[in-house]
């Protein structure tokens, strides 16, 4: 029983010198990761990121909207005009491409 306290006492002194040189490195320790993160910071490609962000959210905007959207429908009206005047014909009587539900 009496090594207990021996076991105690050699615990308590490697907890008191590991937190003695932690503390003692401390200053250097976050000197370094604060100089990392300015260093990652200044090297990151902010504006780039921005850019690719920006030019996706377009696309994909522009995309949707003349393949879904109204975009779709102008495109198709103008070549339905070009069309009727140029040949005289009409694109929603072709039948061409697409088989109409009936």
């Amino acid at each position: 029983m009496d090594q207990y306290p021996l076991i105690k006492i050699e615990i308590d002194q490697m907890k008191h010198t590991i937190l003695h040189h932690f503390n003692s490195y401390q200053k250097n320790i976050s000197d370094y990761v604060k100089e990392q993160i300015e260093s990652a910071v200044k090297n990151y490609d902010f504006e780039g990121e921005v850019k690719q962000a920006v030019y996706q959210v377009i696309s994909r905007s522009l995309e949707d909207y003349f393949k879904w959207g109204d975009g779709n429908k102008l495109i198709s009206n103008a070549l339905n005009e070009a069309l009727s005047k140029a040949f005289n014909i009409n694109i929603d009587e072709l039948d061409l491409f697409i088989k109409k539900p009936k």
